[in-house]
């Protein structure tokens, strides 16, 4: 028998000792039913799933898609997943829920949980880019710091109206609150300092393995000084900007050649308009999305049908994902602050790039977060350029056309969409920027001390 370490390969073990949550996305060849009766089926069956799922403890997120046939292919079930745990143990988990809904539905009818767990290994897909939003932050984590601000909440309240908050200092108020979360004894609730984040010293071999052996990363030399900005203003935030500025030395040559590549290939490649989505499609999208606070996005892009263009594609996501890593870790995917998880990956040999998100809000805000007026276009134009269909591009991260690109990037995006026939999320009332607050009151109440301006803060999040 597979032990967890052989079912892995050297990524999974390298990235489990300092990156998580981790992400697994399958796409299952399915029976003999046509695209539209297989989604009908399966979002008929979409309250049991997700009823099951509830009861997976290491589960942050599951959708499943149907990809559309294509000639010489059937449809087949895209499952992605979000989960805490290793890939061997997260696969046994969720195929002994999803073998008792979808084995009908799987080609090979693998009614067993062991036999669909191993469909989900034999046709995984590897991502090329993988964001998070707060990293190293488990399930588990998640419930118990919303768990403890609810409970500062309502005694906070309780104390101001017994008025005894107004005779407190910020700070013996916040010793009190600790006192009383202490007192409760309540195993669901946060009640103790954050653990430690893993794994700094493989983020740190990762990083510079990184800058040193891929200098074509010039190319986020932005996002790279934003990220140095952002440290406090001490001897390690110096060193950094000194070493930045002699990896800029060595990568400018490099990164200059690449731009000026890609300026080539962007004079040459024809302006092509997919067609765009029918009506109903977009009706039934902007139902769907109007009723929920927290949308997924997936979209089945085709890529730009060359050599080279496959080939940039490829560095395009090897540079957005050293990104993710390491620049993109504060709950913000370049400037965007409203998205959990994002996740790209290429199928079908290159031809095709899988973008999948969970976001808060609308899908009108979410443009608007890159694309829009004052939006932030380090993200999203980079690496939907290399698609076909994206409107003209200058020098990677400038639209061509300023006035009609929003438009036009909008109108793509419609058209390759896929809406999710089945989707579970595990804590939907949550924002990726309320995650990141709950974290913020934990390590505040437990700190030792904390400043004036750190107390402030810490107050006006509960």
């Amino acid at each position: 028998m597979n032990t967890d370490r052989e079912d892995e390969d050297w990524r999974d073990r390298w990235d489990r000792g300092w990156r998580s949550p981790h992400t697994l996305t399958s796409m299952l060849p399915a029976t003999s039913l046509d695209t539209e009766k297989l989604r009908d089926v399966i979002e008929a069956r979409e309250p049991a799933i997700l009823a099951d799922l509830g009861g997976v403890d290491d589960l942050h997120a599951l959708r499943i898609v149907v990809i559309p046939d294509e000639p010489g292919r059937g449809p087949r079930i895209l499952i992605n997943s979000v989960a805490d745990s290793a890939p061997r143990e997260h696969r046994n988990g969720v195929g002994a829920v999803l073998a008792r809904h979808l084995h009908d539905l799987v080609s090979g009818d693998p009614q067993t949980p062991e036999a669909f767990a191993e469909m989900l290994r034999a046709h995984r897909v590897r991502e090329w880019t993988l964001f998070l939003a707060s990293p190293g932050v488990s399930l588990r984590q998640i419930r118990e710091e919303a768990r403890l601000r609810d409970i500062l909440r309502a005694w906070t309240q309780r104390q101001r109206e017994a008025g005894t908050l107004d005779r407190m200092s910020l700070d013996e108020a916040r010793l009190a609150a600790r006192e009383h979360v202490l007192s409760l004894n309540d195993p669901t609730c946060a009640a103790g300092p954050p653990p430690p984040v893993a794994g700094a010293g493989r983020r740190w071999i990762d990083l510079l393995g990184t800058f040193l052996f891929f200098p074509l990363l010039g190319v986020l030399g932005k996002d790279l000084w934003i990220a140095v900005r952002q440290l406090r203003p001490d001897s390690t935030r110096a060193v950094s900007i000194a070493l930045v500025g002699l990896w800029w030395i060595y990568a400018a040559p490099f990164t200059a050649l690449a731009f000026l590549g890609i300026r080539a290939m962007e004079l040459i490649e024809p302006d092509f308009q997919p067609p765009p989505a029918p009506e109903d499609k977009l009706h039934h999208l902007e139902t769907v999305e109007d009723a929920r606070t927290k949308n997924e996005l997936t979209i089945w892009f085709p890529v730009k049908p060359t050599v080279i263009g496959r080939l940039l594609m490829r560095l395009t996501l090897f540079g957005s994902e050293r990104g993710t890593r390491h620049l993109w870790t504060r709950g913000k995917l370049a400037g965007a602050e409203n998205i959990h998880f994002a996740r790209l990956l290429l199928a079908d040999g290159g031809r095709r790039m899988v973008f999948m998100s969970d976001y808060s809000g609308s899908f009108d805000a979410y443009i608007d977060h890159f694309i829009g007026v004052g939006g932030n276009t380090r993200a999203v134009v980079p690496i939907s350029s290399r698609t076909l269909g994206c409107p003209k591009t200058r020098w990677l991260y400038h639209p061509e056309d300023a006035v009609s690109f929003r438009q036009r990037w909008r109108a793509m995006v419609r058209s390759y969409q896929l809406q999710a026939s089945a989707r579970y999320v595990a804590y939907p009332t949550l924002s990726a920027n309320d995650i990141l607050s709950h974290q913020a009151i934990r390590a505040g109440l437990f700190a030792e001390q904390l400043s004036a301006s750190a107390l402030e803060d810490w107050a006006k999040r509960i």
